[in-house]
């Protein structure tokens, strides 16, 4: 009978780029994108790349990065990166505000309540 181990860590490093992101159960979430101090970025296919913290790793392993949320829960540990497209100084994750986001909406909410003549 042959086992095989599989070498966990709990620390991404420069050579996870491209590691597939697995949920608990084993959904594939996308693969890391990026690396900070604190955060991870996960490049998803055919979707929105998003940031994580790194607390929500539960294990690297050798063929995967295993997350100690459900894809469900996703949205609860989800960060925005401030200038992420156009400040190549600032590649600092931030949480936004969530001030700043009802305040985005209600502009937008504003905006199309209004008559527009095309």
């Amino acid at each position: 009978m042959t086992s095989t181990t599989h070498t966990r860590r709990m620390t991404l490093t420069e050579s996870d780029i491209d590691r597939p992101v697995i949920d608990p159960t084993g959904v594939n979430l996308g693969v890391v994108a990026a690396l900070d101090e604190s955060y991870f970025k996960v490049r998803v296919p055919m979707g929105f790349d998003f940031w994580l913290p790194h607390h929500v790793i539960a294990g690297v392993y050798d063929d995967s990065v295993e997350l100690n949320v459900l894809e469900t829960e996703l949205d609860e540990h989800k960060v925005s990166v401030s200038g992420e497209e156009t400040d190549a100084d600032d590649p600092q994750p931030k949480t936004m505000h969530p001030a700043a986001v009802e305040g985005r909406y209600e502009a937008q909410a504003e905006f199309f309540a209004r008559p527009h003549q095309l």
